[in-house]
């Protein structure tokens, strides 16, 4: 059966039945979820290339920049990345990359998502672009929309089908919070070079997401961000809650996890980022809500929190939001070391230089996490996690322990 016939059938599937990409995907991770004991997993579907760490902006809510992860001298700092004779371990060449996304193609993937640090600090990320294409995968990339606008419009030529351009505020918000004077000039260049190359090309990709991180620094913000880019021709603005976690709950993660964790990032942000004021964000928050309706383009908040679920998300550190994760049944992500891992618990199942990537996806260690994300349903340090964000997960029904 060609692909194209199997995206049809799924498309009038997906309309017939009103379920949505989350939901249609139910049966894929469901069903070796509980049909095999071992951990197995059908064949990935989603796979996130970390390019590099490497950034030219110091986020302050970022936790590649608490662990001193955005530059070469940070880097060096951190022993996990020092090889025996004293070198700064090299990233994946572009060799390398292309040869894992042709064993990702080749594996069945569905979907590639280039992200960073900043992935267009690559001098090889249209290189890296073309080869998922040509590998038949839906191609995304998340950019802190600093790159230079070749690379944006190049990027659109090669079919990029999704972006995601961080925007953390108005102007002097998102320079203060991004740690760089004239970054958000930048972003509306990337944004203004993308709309153009679409219109130019007089097609409906790529998919522009505008996606701000709320915290303590911006909350204050969030209105106007709505009201710069209302009616713009951009397709999503997110407000994203704050993904972090704290010493308690990483200390209590390391106590359940099986194999190796490597500590690259800082999940623990300072408290100048998260002190915020949680009825004061609820109250911006209703005020968007009643701002959005029937304004271009779609306003949603990720998750879509109550006002006491909002408390809970920056106070209460056991606080979730869905109370069980399927990811690494379908998703995995990749380091720019070359280092596989299911998510941001950091649990580091090998090198796919060494390991192939299919034998990596079921190898033992993979399987070990799945049993026990199974088994737990959640680890403590799950909470506040951008995979949970939304509670379909928590209705659909598991029958092992």
């Amino acid at each position: 059966m060609g692909t194209q016939l199997i995206k049809t059938i799924y498309r009038k599937a997906q309309a017939l039945t009103k379920l949505s990409e989350k939901e249609m995907l139910t049966p894929y991770y469901w069903i070796p979820y509980h049909l095999y004991g071992s951990g197995k997993a059908w064949r990935p579907l989603f796979v996130t290339l970390e390019l590099t760490y490497i950034c030219n902006l110091r986020c302050q809510m970022c936790s590649l920049v608490s662990g001193e992860m955005v530059t070469k001298a940070g880097q060096k700092k951190n022993l996990e990345l020092i090889e025996p004779d004293g070198s700064l371990r090299a990233e994946v060449t572009t060799d390398q990359y292309l040869d894992l996304i042709r064993q990702m193609s080749k594996a069945g993937v569905k979907a590639v998502k280039f992200t960073g640090g900043e992935p267009a600090l690559r001098k090889d990320v249209l290189v890296l672009a073309e080869a998922v294409k040509k590998g038949g995968m839906h191609f995304s990339m998340i950019s802190n929309g600093s790159a230079k606008p070749q690379v944006y419009k190049e990027l659109v030529r090669l079919g990029l089908d999704s972006i995601t351009i961080s925007v953390d505020g108005t102007e002097h918000v998102h320079d203060e919070v991004r740690g760089m004077v004239g970054s958000f000039a930048r972003t509306q260049i990337a944004l203004e070079t993308l709309l153009g190359e679409k219109k130019a090309k007089g097609s409906t990709k790529p998919r522009i997401t505008v996606s701000c991180a709320v915290s303590a620094l911006n909350q204050h913000d969030l209105p106007n961000l709505v009201e710069l880019f209302r009616n713009s021709d951009i397709d999503d603005l997110n407000f994203g809650y704050l993904h972090f976690s704290t010493e308690h709950r990483d200390k209590l993660t390391a106590e359940q996890v099986p194999n190796a964790v490597m500590h690259l990032k800082k999940p623990e942000l300072p408290d100048p980022v998260l002190a915020v004021d949680t009825a004061e964000l609820a109250r911006q928050v209703a005020e968007i809500k009643a701002m959005k309706a029937g304004v271009k383009p779609r306003v949603q908040f990720s998750p879509d929190l109550s006002a006491e679920e909002i408390k809970l998300q920056y106070t209460d550190e056991m606080f979730t939001y869905a109370n069980k994760c399927f990811y690494a049944w379908y998703a995995t992500r990749v380091d720019p070391w070359g280092q596989m891992y299911p998510c941001w618990i950091d649990v580091r199942v090998g090198d796919v230089r060494k390991t192939s990537f299919q034998e990596l996806w079921n190898g033992a260690k993979y399987r070990e996490f799945r049993r026990l994300i199974r088994n737990k349903k959640l680890v403590p340090k799950c909470t506040t996690c951008c995979v949970l964000n939304d509670k379909y997960w928590s209705k659909v029904p598991t029958f092992r322990n």
